[in-house]
């Protein structure tokens, strides 16, 4: 009777735990996709500035190649965040759980 009401206490234990744990890892994830919406709205503002800005024919040119480096380099790094935080959300939702035994606390360190 000890036995079983030790194995109880550890099972609700570790029960408790991984809901600690999921917890934890819901706000990862939340915190994670607002910031790949973010990312898409910024890379939206790049898309639309580089469509639709017409510079003026005597514009300095320097300032104009800065302008364009620096407008896809800003849309270049909107991609990859948003590449990154969608593969991290989809992979660490995948491993929590599909994965084995504190699989769990894999994906939380992971997505933190």
């Amino acid at each position: 009777m000890l036995a079983a009401d030790k194995l109880l206490l550890e099972s609700r234990i570790a029960r408790g735990a991984v809901y600690l744990k999921w917890k934890e890892f819901g706000l990862y994830h939340l915190n994670l996709t607002t910031v790949g919406t973010q990312a898409v709205v910024m890379a939206g503002f790049s898309m639309t500035a580089l469509i639709e800005f017409a510079p003026s024919p005597d514009a300095d040119r320097a300032l104009l190649f800065l302008f364009w480096t620096s407008n896809m380099v800003s849309l270049a790094c909107n991609i990859l965040c948003v590449a990154t935080t969608t593969m991290l959300s989809v992979y660490g939702s995948s491993l929590s759980t599909r994965g084995a035994a504190g699989s769990m606390n894999r994906a939380v360190d992971g997505l933190y």
